[in-house]
């Protein structure tokens, strides 16, 4: 099969012959139709950020396709299913797992990092985390479930917990920020989105932010932005929720690591507590799955 491999940091990949997967007895093997391009594959392209697998290795962590081969233990698929393929593969049997917190295994093996990605025409993944896609879902849209659009729900419902009448201000309406935006807003948050090009908070708007700031060359605290931007204050004066998800540039043009968008002490005082998330889990998958079929709002 053709793969776009990758041989090692500022280099292009490298589209070569390599040997087609082949499946164990709980495996698929899926026929690669779609896979999206995460900053994570740039982190590892660009920025000389490791991979757990060294080079060559082939990336991609975001694909969709059709089932192409089953293993013998496996029933819940069969050939010429469409299919979603998450970015991790969960034990299924460490602490985390059993409480529910599959995207936090003690033994995740990532697609495009620790094993072989879906950069590829083909690549293989356990039945167990992988995902029926219906018929009439469009398998290059639908690639970016599993990450991209996951990991803001994910963000927005299960570790901020989002609900209606909410405050939320959003730093970053990148790939995954204006998702986050998106599943605020349908959570029935009034989302407020900062970021420094105007295209992205255009889009914003479009996707359900109520406010908008153009941020760049500011080093202003929140609720100065919020003034400066003639933004009436949130609810009681309080934000409920401030979600980062942005980085910083350097003078050198590189991406460093993210910065909160303000010291705690500088945070209203209603919204000083920390959450963090790391990716998300299969539960995740399945109810972006079912709200796309059912055009309804997370609930």
């Amino acid at each position: 099969m053709k793969a776009a491999v990758f041989h090692g940091p500022n280099q292009p990949l490298k589209i070569e012959e390599v040997e087609t997967p082949k499946i164990n007895q709980d495996e698929i093997l899926v026929k690669i139709k779609a896979c999206g391009v995460c900053n994570t594959d740039l982190h590892y392209i660009d920025h000389g950020v490791p991979t757990f697998k060294k080079p060559p290795m082939i990336l991609g962590h975001e694909p969709s396709g059709v089932v192409a081969e089953v293993g013998s233990e496996v029933k819940n698929f069969k050939e010429g299913d469409l299919v979603l393929i998450p970015p991790v593969f969960s034990c299924g049997y460490c602490p985390n797992c059993r409480l529910g917190r599959e995207n936090i295994c003690f033994n995740m093996l990532m697609l495009g990092n620790h094993i072989d990605g879906a950069y590829a025409e083909y690549t293989k993944a356990p039945a167990k985390d992988c995902q029926h896609l219906p018929e009439d879902f469009p398998l290059e849209e639908s690639s970016i479930i599993a990450d991209a659009i996951s990991t803001p729900y994910h963000a927005v419902k299960n570790r901020a917990q989002v609900k209606p009448g909410d405050s939320v201000i959003v730093f970053g309406c990148g790939g995954v920020g204006i998702n986050v935006v998106q599943m605020a807003a349908a959570s029935g948050g009034s989302v407020i989105a900062v970021d420094i090009v105007d295209k992205k908070l255009e889009i914003a708007k479009q996707l359900g932010a109520q406010h908008t700031i153009n941020a760049k060359d500011k080093e202003d605290k929140v609720l100065d932005l919020l003034a400066e931007a003639g933004i009436k204050g949130p609810r009681r004066g309080r934000l409920d929720h401030v979600i980062t998800v942005a980085q910083r540039i350097g003078d050198d043009g590189d991406q460093k690591q993210p910065q909160t968008p303000h010291r705690p002490a500088e945070a209203p005082s209603q919204a000083q507590g920390v959450v963090g998330r790391f990716y998300r889990g299969p539960q995740d998958r399945r109810q972006v799955h079912r709200h796309s079929q059912s055009e309804s709002k997370p609930p």
